[in-house]
């Protein structure tokens, strides 16, 4: 049923009521919640896409840094505070940001989509073998709740490896994480309800996955497509209308039966 539709009928069947027991005001506070508009929605704190749209991928732009993990932290891979794995990238290139592009370089990047972590099988196109997850992080410059909405699939071209596993990180607590196998361009969608305070990381992550338990990393076709957007989560304009409407009934239904006693 549509909002003013239920507005309307609130006046149809109560007004004299509510007029008579000077309860209007409640009436109107029901109309305005039932009718919350999109001016009520979440506040975008920041847009992976778009911010790196307005920017041109700018380091630091909207709290975004574009980076990887080696693993030569206290806490490797992960941007634990206690000691945060997490360099920034200093090589921007063809639109993206690399650890270090080409031979004797990592296949380590950052664009404004895709991301591509580095393995540890030796001599792939001259790139060294180490293991290193690529990372975008978002910097918070907010404190309170929030929502963490994306996407993750593997990119296009060729995909005949062994896909990749991708992670969300909070402060050094793992969020989220979803492997990726080969060949999957659909992927999955993910929503995380969490808190953040102001200085806290949140990093999105992607390493090559090993070829089996235990095996070598394997970095070939790895170009993943990871993007999300963080918003502040507020009450639901739905939850909000229920909330007024309740009120109005018990205040009302209270009302209509001190009338009754009233008028015997």
């Amino acid at each position: 049923m549509p909002r003013f539709v239920l507005c309307a009928a609130i006046a149809r069947t109560d007004y004299a009521i509510l007029k008579r027991w000077g309860c209007v005001a409640l009436w109107i506070a029901a109309c305005l919640a039932a009718t919350t508009t999109a001016s009520q929605a979440a506040n975008i704190l920041a847009d992976s896409q778009a911010d790196w749209t307005a920017s041109d991928g700018a380091q630091g732009f909207n709290g975004w840094q574009y980076g990887y993990y080696d693993g030569s932290s206290s806490h490797p891979y992960t941007n634990d505070p206690a000691g945060d794995d997490f360099a920034p990238m200093t090589q921007f290139l063809n639109g993206a940001w690399w650890h270090q592009e080409g031979v004797g370089g990592y296949w380590t990047t950052v664009g404004q989509l895709l991301q591509h972590p580095n393995g540890t099988q030796d001599n792939h196109a001259g790139r060294l073998p180490a293991l290193e997850f690529a990372v975008r992080r978002w910097v918070s410059d907010f404190t309170g709740d929030i929502r963490i909405a994306g996407h993750i699939s593997m990119g296009g071209g060729v995909q005949d490896n062994n896909g990749i596993n991708g992670y969300v990180f909070l402060d050094g607590t793992k969020i989220y994480e979803q492997r990726v196998l080969a060949g999957n361009q659909v992927g999955f969608d993910f929503v995380i309800p969490t808190s953040v305070m102001v200085g806290q990381t949140i990093d999105f992550a992607v390493d090559p996955g090993p070829l089996a338990a235990g095996d070598i990393y394997s970095d070939l076709f790895d170009n993943t497509k990871f993007s999300a957007q963080i918003v502040e989560r507020v009450p639901e304009p739905a939850a909000l209308t229920l909330a007024a409407i309740g009120i109005a009934t018990v205040l009302l239904f209270g009302t209509r039966r001190r009338a009754t006693k009233t008028d015997v």
